[in-house]
């Protein structure tokens, strides 16, 4: 109560900045624990769970900031139930991706995600998220996409390590991510995964 304004607006910069630098150290925290873990033995040894029910529990951690975003999510599994990989990455992957596709909604519309999953054959799966969210441009930013602590739209808040968690893993398991985008009209990645 003794504060001046001027005083309280000061605590409320050191606030923000030790909660940027927290999310900063618990993301460089993530990364480290994600490639130490691809390269354990513990990552090889698949502990497949059903697509859906990952999916599922995405959602169920991600439900408050859905209803805020008044997202809606299509599924299309294409009779896909589950895949020989780790669940532990499978749901990273997915919430990485839902976490950027809410984040960088676009003000004018609600977001919109599909997600897909097919079976390219005997040992390849292919899985697809899309919105219609900010979008970005694509070309002026391919060199930096999946960089630590990269982002596009800077003023949206977040760390810029999810991406790159999602690359990581994909290519753990030798695959790969690629993506479209364009700006004002959404962005599409696709995530293959080799067995």
């Amino acid at each position: 109560e003794t504060i001046t304004p001027a005083g309280q607006e000061i605590i409320r910069l050191q606030k923000k900045a030790v909660l940027q630098m927290k999310q900063t150290n618990n993301a460089l925290n993530d990364i480290l624990k994600l490639r130490q873990g691809l390269l354990s033995k513990e990552a090889i040894v698949s502990d497949p769970r059903p697509l859906g029910q990952i999916i599922a529990a995405v959602k169920d951690t991600l439900q408050q900031d859905l209803e805020k975003a008044g997202a809606q999510i299509n599924i299309n599994l294409n009779g896909l139930e589950q895949v020989p990989f780790p669940f532990v990455y499978m749901q990273s992957m997915f919430y990485n991706l839902l976490v950027n596709a809410i984040k960088f909604r676009h003000a004018d519309r609600p977001p919109v995600i599909d997600i897909t999953a097919v079976r390219l054959n005997e040992n390849n799966f292919r899985f697809t998220v899309a919105d219609n969210g900010l979008g970005f441009d694509i070309l002026r930013n391919k060199n930096k996409l999946f960089g630590i602590f990269k982002r596009f739209h800077p003023q949206i808040e977040g760390t810029g390590v999810g991406l790159h968690i999602v690359k990581s893993i994909a290519e753990a398991f030798s695959g790969e991510v690629t993506v479209t985008s364009e700006p004002g009209k959404g962005t599409e990645f696709v995530v293959v995964l080799s067995n």
